[in-house]
């Protein structure tokens, strides 16, 4: 079976981090999701719940000097799936043959 490839543009980990199956939230968080939605835990949809039939290719873009601002232990924990972009030519090669992009509000980097 082909991968799914999926590539996320998202300097601080906000995008992923809301893409976690319910079971990888701390019980602290579970709780609070609770409380502010009794439903919570089935509008928590992860990519895997999402292509639960197709095994998924991430790469998680970043910028490096804007990443630096929070985040780091989710960084080191999907260390595997990051890709830095210095430059459009990194955005470019990152894309090849993706089938889904997704966003945060996030500039691109400049063309250089």
């Amino acid at each position: 079976m082909a991968s799914l490839k999926i590539v996320v543009w998202d300097n601080i980990g906000n995008t992923l981090l809301g893409m976690r199956a319910w079971d990888q939230w701390d019980k602290a968080t579970q709780e609070r999701l609770l409380t502010e939605d009794p439903e919570a835990r089935s509008r928590v949809v992860s990519f895997d719940d999402l292509f639960s039939d197709q095994e998924i290719e991430l790469v998680w873009l970043y910028d490096p000097v804007k990443s630096q601002r929070g985040f780091r232990a989710f960084f080191e924990e999907n260390r595997q799936f990051l890709r830095p972009v210095t430059d459009v030519q990194d955005l470019v090669d990152a894309l090849a043959n993706a089938e889904f992009m997704v966003r945060t509000r996030s500039a691109f980097p400049p063309k250089r």
